[in-house]
């Protein structure tokens, strides 16, 4: 059984990565477009924060919709227990193909080669989500309409955002004291990943431009990147190392 410990640093891990993959380049991107397109379409600073909200509202409802899916997948699955450490192994490689990948963009946004970095949208996605974004723009947006319209959004960026989605959920999945609490660990992960479409939010209603937002991400996408590299370091050795145990090898 984990220490105590233990258990605190896999919860601290699950907080860490909601957080960072709410402010990855290829979310905080979306939400700058959104907040840019609703400043250009409303001139009500009341407007552009209750829509903001219901956006946030909308986002949070749909990913933890889709994580206690994912989770309900794998655990009611009965060929789960029996490949269980090849699962493990696969998503502990995946996680580590993927912390490779994070550093090699790191590098890249130190250098100023942001639109280089592999771990993005891909450009179809990226232009399904700002028609979707532009044609309720021009339609006037309502929180009700932005709440709706969260939905086909986040279904196009999870291509992004379920690169750390996935490897977390089956973190709480591999451990039972985790498991235990599995509901509560996913809605805090995803409010800590709506917490920056929150903030944008509010300060859109306090008169921050969107060019002072991409400014801001341009800064610190080296960090972002950095950390999220470290943060699949960890989820890659909590998930080789659950494998490994299942085989027998350590």
């Amino acid at each position: 059984e984990p220490t105590e410990a233990f258990k605190t640093f896999s919860v601290l891990t699950v907080i860490g990565a909601g957080l960072l993959d709410g402010i990855n380049p290829c979310a905080f991107a979306t939400l700058i477009f959104f907040i840019s397109y609703l400043i250009s379409r409303s001139k009500s600073k009341r407007d552009i924060l209750f829509v903001g909200l219901a956006f946030s509202a909308g986002v949070f409802i749909a990913y933890l919709a889709a994580g206690m899916g994912l989770y309900q997948l794998v655990s009611r699955a009965k060929w789960f227990f029996a490949l269980a450490r090849w699962f493990y192994l696969v998503v502990g490689v995946f996680a580590a193909v993927i912390a490779f990948l994070s550093a090699r963009d790191a590098w890249r946004a130190r250098r100023g080669d942001l639109g280089d970095m592999t771990l993005q949208l891909p450009e179809r996605n990226k232009g399904m989500i700002h028609r979707l974004i532009r044609d309720r723009a021009r339609t006037g947006f309502v929180a009700s309409s932005a709440f709706l319209v969260a939905f086909p959004v986040s279904l196009f960026e999870f291509m992004c955002t379920g690169q750390t989605y996935l490897p977390t959920i089956v973190l709480i999945f591999s451990q039972n004291t985790l498991r235990a609490r599995a509901a509560l660990l996913l809605v805090v992960y995803n409010l800590l990943f709506v917490l920056p479409l929150v903030l944008v939010s509010v300060i859109a209603y306090f008169g921050v431009t969107s060019e002072r937002l991409i400014a801001w991400l341009r800064r610190n996408a080296t960090v972002v990147k950095v950390a999220t590299a470290v943060l699949f370091i960890v989820l890659a050795g909590f998930l080789l190392t659950r494998a490994l145990t299942l085989f027998g090898v350590i």
